[in-house]
């Protein structure tokens, strides 16, 4: 058998490039691949594709965060091509997030073919069924039939995914699970057609027509939507949202509008807009204020204590969502709006009309009043993760953000203000992981060409840290800012860290040499443990044609448990948050906040 046959030769040729012209007609023109032979007759198709782009990791998990980080950066489908076997297995947790996030992550899972199916052949598992919870479509193709019927065949078959991919209502991740044939690899030419591929004809794929709208009348009576009410509309961390009918809802109602940092939409300049809910809601008084209708809009908030005082409230809830939702653990009760229903959103915002006033400015004058002492109240504070996080978030020189899972994000969400920048704020939200975070910040920069922040801690960085593997091929530009507690730094805010197993096995000091790994992947590095060795950082990461560059912020484990608990009872004692009914009384502990 001579394994080195042209690859014209080979049938899965035809199929592949079907494959790769019928995607590219949905707007699927980034690949991401890992290296393998089961799939390197797919990869050469999108290879030999002018409109196709191609980014390359080792590391399949990292490839799968690597096209959600795209995906999300450059709002369409991006593709992540793998071989076969335990491969498909390492794509499962960023498909766990974009399942949670309706990213449309396409995953093209390369099979052997049918007839070997477990028959005991290598690199062989039951990869068709083991991502399928997570995905909106499944399609797990036939082997390949290169004859004009089956090309044709094939072509409908995988335009049936185009719902899920631009369709705010069905949008998500789908797999296609490509069975080739080949015994050692998808280009063997044993089993050669030498036929020439039948005429490729123009794809135009039809996507869906917008659906009808929700029966508004029903909510507005369930809801008893009506103007005059004491109204709060909480956003929690979506990075795709409708800014301009948000941002006609709150200029309608007035209502106080609560924003989580990530999405952005803390610099979209929106009326009413709060960005120092994680703050107001360590205080007592707060949790008095009872709304008579919330509009909770995206996932839940970050923030444990803005969770907790959307849980406490009795008042009717509008769930604006891009799923559909039937549970919710912080509201048993709750009606359900589209997202994408800007028309619907509209309505309600009509019904509504004009809320509290009072109510309004009460809320506004606690956030301003919170946003004139912040920056004082964190100078005041000594060298943390607090003073690491505010120093960097404030640099004006980068395009986007990313906030990492735990402790980052929620310092991200505590320190990211109102500035008016119209920055986008990324952060893996969907199921809360550390897994992947280096990954997907790569996939960003490269979508956006932007220099970037990623605020993240020792231990997801080491978590991921073969995802840097991107950094020597892709231009990369920007910081990663470590913020070395040295381990899981969030946990010293939670009972956990009272068990008798909390230092070695919970919180796990990782003990990994930064600066080597920077030197490894050929990145600049610094090493920090004051504001003006941090600066002067920052100062290099932001120059001109300057590549990545890491950034370790060496921090005594244990100072954000008090440095945090300081910061929010200087915040209240602060004479500007007091106000005339509603003295300043801190309640939460640093873990509650």
């Amino acid at each position: 058998m001579n394994i080195h046959q042209p690859l014209t030769l080979n049938p899965n040729t035809f199929w592949c490039r079907a494959i790769a012209q019928t995607l590219a007609s949905l707007g699927v023109t980034d690949i991401v691949t890992s290296p393998g032979t089961r799939s390197a007759a797919l990869v050469s198709a999108f290879e030999e594709r002018s409109d196709c782009r191609m980014h390359v990791l080792t590391d399949e998990r990292s490839a799968g965060f690597f096209a959600l980080g795209l995906a999300k950066s450059l709002k369409r489908p991006t593709a992540v091509c793998v071989t076969s076997g335990s491969a498909v297995a390492n794509l499962v947790p960023a498909l766990c997030e974009a399942h949670a996030n309706a990213t449309p992550l396409v995953a093209l899972t390369c099979d052997r073919p049918r007839s070997l199916r477990g028959a005991g052949q290598p690199q062989t598992t039951k990869q068709a069924e083991f991502c399928a919870p997570l995905v909106s479509r499944l399609i797990d193709l036939s082997d390949p039939d290169g004859s004009p019927e089956g090309l044709e065949r094939l072509v409908a078959e995988l335009l049936t995914i185009a719902p899920h991919l631009v369709d705010q209502g069905a949008r998500g991740p789908v797999q296609i699970n490509i069975p080739l044939l080949g015994r050692m690899t998808s280009v063997d030419g044993a089993h050669g057609w030498g036929v020439s591929p039948p005429p490729a004809r123009p794809i135009a794929p039809s996507f869906p027509a917008p659906r009808a709208l929700v029966e508004i009348d029903t909510i507005a009576k369930t809801l008893d939507l009506k103007p005059g009410l004491k109204g709060l509309i909480v956003v929690g961390p979506d990075e795709d949202l409708p800014i301009a009918a948000i941002g006609r809802l709150a200029a309608r109602t007035g209502y106080p509008l609560l924003l989580d940092a990530p999405g952005g939409l803390r610099g979209a300049r929106l009326p009413g807009a709060v960005a120092e809910a994680d703050f107001l809601v360590t205080r007592r008084e707060v949790f008095a204020l009872k709304p008579e209708l919330l509009i909770r809009i995206g996932p839940a908030p970050v923030s444990a204590g803005l969770q907790q005082y959307v849980g406490a409230c009795r008042a009717p809830v509008l769930r604006v969502d891009r799923r559909s939702v039937e549970a919710d653990y912080l509201n048993d009760a709750f009606r359900v709006l589209p997202l994408h229903d800007h028309a619907a959103l509209d309505a309600v915002a009509e019904r509504l009309d004009r809320g509290d006033t009072a109510w309004r400015e009460h809320w506004l004058d606690m956030a301003r009043a919170c946003r004139a002492a912040l920056p004082q109240a964190v100078a005041t504070g000594g060298w943390s993760e607090i003073q690491v996080a505010d120093i960097a978030l404030r640099r004006p020189e980068f395009g986007f953000t990313h906030l990492a899972n735990s402790l980052a994000i929620r310092l991200g969400n505590l320190l990211t203000g109102l500035d008016g920048r119209e920055r986008p704020v990324h952060a893996n939200r969907g199921v809360a992981g550390i897994d992947g975070t280096i990954a997907t910040f790569l996939g960003e920069a490269v979508g956006t060409a932007k220099p970037g922040l990623l605020l993240i801690g020792d231990l997801a960085a080491t978590h991921d840290l073969s995802s840097l593997e991107a950094c020597l091929r892709a231009d990369c530009r920007g910081a990663i800012v470590v913020m070395n507690n040295d381990g899981g730094g969030l946990f010293d805010l939670l009972p956990v860290r009272g068990t008798p197993a909390y230092r070695p096995y919970i919180r796990h000091s990782a003990g990994v040499d930064f600066r080597r790994i920077a030197q490894a992947f050929g990145l600049g590095f610094d090493r920090c443990g004051s504001i003006e060795q941090l600066d002067a950082a920052l100062d290099r990461a932001v120059r001109p044609r300057a590549r990545l560059r890491l950034i370790e912020a060496v921090i005594t484990p244990g100072a954000i448990t008090t440095e945090l608990r300081d910061l929010i009872g200087r915040l209240s004692s602060h004479d500007a948050t007091k106000t005339r009914n509603h003295p300043a009384s801190p309640v939460s502990t640093p873990a509650e906040a």
